[in-house]
């Protein structure tokens, strides 16, 4: 009887010692490449382990291989009411056309502006621009579903070759909720980093193993292998997009029906699951680019920020103390066209402007 006890106190040892050994291994491969889950009941999931960055997206710095002033910088953006509040979208319109106005010196910059009637009567009276920044409106040719499928109008970055000019080639992607620090050209000219099979360019959604896709995600969502991109900045070859038609559209469609009740972050999962299934058409962008509270990028010298995004609302005035806020309140205090120094400032830059 003392012999069939001690064999079963030791199958219980060993069973428990099992348990743990395959907890701990599933424990490291998940904090390395997988999901966060519950791994036991009543245990809380493993943190993934912090500062674990990935391999940095660097490329050399190229002289504008195309700096004429007939053929300026495209940005496009979307800002449409909605249950949006209008006066929140204009306020961000404001701030980011003006941080370009601050920054981009070397080259004109045309906005392309997908909006409704009130926005766009708003920021015609409120913006002034120097010569070099030019804007045009448009509607969406969204339908509702896609119009709506996230933040009102946030969709329309994956059809926007088919709304702009077909003389626009190629055009920055820009969300409203976003500030540039740097001149423009320096991402434009990535543009030159596109080979044949590269559509779209995007920084990932963290430097670090961790971030929404790891964490927060449907599991059953595919992402770009290993954490993720975020959509707030993006390059599009618009040419190449439009010869892709009609099967670019047809791919997203597929997609978003497929996935129909999982897309909590709207378009931005429809190009992760797109572009983890066509690893070839994206390209992805060093992180100065889009930073955000949680992108963990690290940059070699302070003048490498290019964007900081306000994503999760952090431009909200009831987000007042946080770090990211600060730098609306360097444009948004800036005189801009109020004060003689300013008018100058715009003589200056359409000086070194090329002719």
């Amino acid at each position: 009887m003392a012999l069939f006890v001690s064999i079963l106190a030791s199958c219980a040892l060993l069973q428990r010692f099992y348990q743990k050994r395959d907890l701990r291994i599933a424990e490291t491969v998940l904090s390395r490449f997988g999901r966060r889950m519950d791994l036991a009941t009543n245990k809380t999931p493993p943190p993934h382990p912090s500062l674990v960055y990935l391999p940095p997206i660097h490329y050399e710095s190229l002289p504008s291989h195309d700096s004429s002033s007939s053929s300026p910088i495209h940005v496009a953006t979307s800002a449409i009411q909605g249950e949006n509040d209008a006066e929140t979208l204009i306020r961000y319109m404001e701030t980011m056309i003006r941080s370009v106005c601050l920054f981009t010196l070397s080259r004109s910059v045309q906005f392309h502006v997908v909006t409704d009637n009130r926005i766009e009567r708003e920021l015609r009276y409120r913006l002034i621009l120097p010569q070099s920044i030019s804007i045009r409106y448009y509607r969406t040719n969204l339908d509702q579903d896609w119009l709506t499928l996230f933040a009102t109008g946030s969709a329309q970055r994956l059809f926007l070759h088919t709304l702009l000019p077909v003389e626009v080639r190629k055009a920055i992607y820009l969300d409203s909720d976003t500030v540039v620090l740097r001149d423009l050209d320096d991402l434009w000219n990535l543009f030159q980093y596109f080979d044949v099979m590269h559509y779209v360019a995007a920084t990932r959604e963290s430097e670090i193993i961790d971030g929404y896709y790891l964490r927060h995600a449907d599991p059953r969502l595919p992402y770009v292998y290993p954490v993720g991109i975020n959509a707030g900045v993006l390059l599009l070859d618009l040419e190449k997009l439009r010869r892709m038609e009609p099967a670019w559209s047809k791919e997203i469609q597929d997609i978003r029906y497929h996935y129909d009740g999982k897309l909590h972050v709207g378009d931005q999962d429809v190009l992760n699951i797109l572009f983890y299934r066509r690893k070839e058409y994206l390209m992805f962008l060093p992180c100065e680019w889009n930073i955000r509270e949680d992108s963990w990028c690290r940059m070699e010298k302070a003048n490498d920020l290019g964007i900081v995004h306000g994503s999760r609302k952090r431009f909200q005035p009831e987000n007042r103390n946080h770090w990211l806020h600060s730098f609306t309140d360097v444009i948004d205090n800036h005189p801009f066209g109020k004060s003689e120094m300013w008018r100058f400032q715009y003589e200056n830059k359409q000086l070194r402007l090329p002719n």
